[in-house]
């Protein structure tokens, strides 16, 4: 949770609220900021439970599912750093150790036991992608209430992005038979 102190000494966050008169602003600003570090933590959260799946997959098609989660990684990883930047730069303290961010789950993610079958991998990936857009599209929300369009459409983006990887690994490589892929 964010302490106050850092938002009142705020201007760039005080300039994005409508009137900062009320006594709900800082109460809105307080709400937003710590839906910021929910998703800086459950970012990193999804990041590390995607690394997991990938790391227990084995099957025949490991090999051409395996550049997509690199792919994912990479873009996860940036995700961390941008909001991680975005908050320091505003004067807010980022989720800066794996004891803050896990304080701040959200998300729910069975670690595999042992190894997984290439579908079994992209479903539980697909889960943790999905867990991870409502949690980002609760922050889209609060920065609405604020009127932060710079992180609305930002998160547009990866939304559109999380979208585009749910829908990828469940057209090319979840067998829908229920078949493992062995």
């Amino acid at each position: 949770m964010v302490n106050k102190k850092y938002i009142k000494s705020n201007e760039v966050f005080k300039s994005l609220v409508k009137s900062d008169s009320s006594d709900g602003y800082y109460d809105d600003i307080t709400e937003y900021t710590n839906a910021l570090l929910r998703t800086q933590s459950n970012l990193q959260l999804a990041l590390e439970a995607l690394r997991a799946c990938h790391w227990s997959m084995e099957g025949k098609r490991f090999i051409s599912v395996h550049p997509f989660f690199d792919e994912l990684f990479d873009i996860l990883d940036n995700e961390v750093d941008f909001f991680a930047e975005y908050l320091a730069l505003n004067n807010i303290p980022p989720v800066s150790n794996f004891n803050h961010v896990t304080a701040n789950d959200e998300l729910s993610s069975d670690e595999p036991d042992g190894f997984i079958s290439v579908d079994t991998g992209v479903f539980r990936a697909c889960n943790i992608l999905g867990g991870l857009e409502e949690q980002v599209d609760e922050t889209y929300i609060y920065a609405g209430t604020v009127n932060d369009h710079r992180i609305q459409s930002h998160i547009d983006n990866l939304l559109e992005s999380l979208d585009h990887y749910i829908y990828f690994f469940r057209k090319e490589f979840m067998d829908m038979d229920g078949e493992d892929d062995d």
